[in-house]
C-alpha cells in the first residue's frame, strides 16, 4: 500500500534523573519502542485530506544493581507519525482495533519512530547526565604494517 509520511509531531518528552548517595552501579539499560494508538485525522493539503496518525512511545530506563531495586532515571518520548495513504486506509484501522498491523507497515513505522526518538533520547540523556540509551560506535584506527608512528 503506497504511503507518504507527511510529518512527525513530538507530543511528550519526559526525562528524570534520580540522585543517590554513595556508590551506584547501572544494570543493563533497557529501551522499548511501540505503537500505542492509530487514529484517523483530517488535514488540509489544499483540500481536506484524511490521514492516519500513528502514536508511538519510546521508553528508556536505567535500573541499578547498586542500590538494588532503584532506578537512576527514565526517558519517555511520545510522538505521532502522520501518514497519507494513496489508497483507502480503513482496513488499517480495522486491523488496529484488533491490535494487528501489516508487518511491512509496522516495520516502516517502527524504524521511523526508533530513529527519531532515539536521536532525541541520545541528546536528552546528555542534558541530565544519563548514559546514552544505546552505545555509540567507537572507532579504532589501524596502524600500517612497518609504520610504528
Amino acid at each position: 500500500m503506497p504511503m507518504q509520511v507527511l510529518g512527525t509531531d513530538f507530543k511528550k518528552i519526559d526525562l528524570e534523573r534520580n540522585t543517590f548517595k554513595g556508590e551506584i552501579e547501572i544494570d543493563k539499560v533497557a529501551y522499548n519502542v511501540r505503537i500505542i494508538n492509530v487514529e484517523e485525522r483530517e488535514i488540509n493539503l489544499g483540500t481536506p485530506t484524511k490521514v492516519l496518525a500513528f502514536e508511538c512511545e519510546f521508553k528508556t530506563n536505567y535500573p541499578l544493581k547498586k542500590p538494588k531495586g532503584k532506578n537512576l532515571g527514565e526517558i519517555e518520548i511520545v510522538m505521532d507519525i502522520i501518514v497519507h495513504f494513496s489508497e483507502q486506509h480503513s482496513d488499517i484501522l480495522k486491523k488496529w482495533k484488533k491490535k494487528k498491523m501489516d508487518p511491512e507497515l509496522m516495520e516502516t513505522l517502527m524504524n521511523i519512530a526508533f530513529e527519531l526518538t532515539l536521536n532525541e533520547a541520545m541528546y536528552l540523556s546528555r542534558k541530565v547526565m544519563l548514559p546514552p540509551p544505546v552505545r555509540t560506535p567507537r572507532l579504532k584506527l589501524e596502524q600500517e604494517k612497518g609504520n610504528a608512528g
